[in-house]
C-alpha cells in the first residue's frame, strides 16, 4: 500500500471500531510469528501464500476473539 502500512491499517481500524476482527496476510507472516510479532491491533497474522482451509480457521478464530471481548 503506497500510504499506509498494513499495521498502521490495522491499528485506524482497531481505533475506529474495536469489535472487527483484523487478520493480516504476508510475506513475512512466519518470521513475524517465529518472533511474536504481532502489530497492534492484529487479532492473526498469516504468512502467505495460505490456503482456503488456513483462512477458514483464521476467520472463524478472529471472530471467537472479538465476540469474547
Amino acid at each position: 500500500m503506497p500510504d499506509m502500512s498494513g499495521d498502521k491499517v490495522a491499528a485506524t481500524i482497531r481505533q475506529s471500531n474495536s469489535a472487527i476482527p483484523i487478520i493480516m496476510v504476508t510475506g513475512f507472516g512466519e518470521i513475524m510469528k517465529d518472533k511474536g510479532e504481532l502489530p497492534e491491533g492484529v487479532d492473526i497474522i498469516l504468512g502467505k501464500p495460505i490456503t482456503e482451509k488456513e483462512l477458514q480457521v483464521a476467520m472463524a478464530t478472529a471472530m471467537a476473539i472479538r465476540s469474547s471481548q
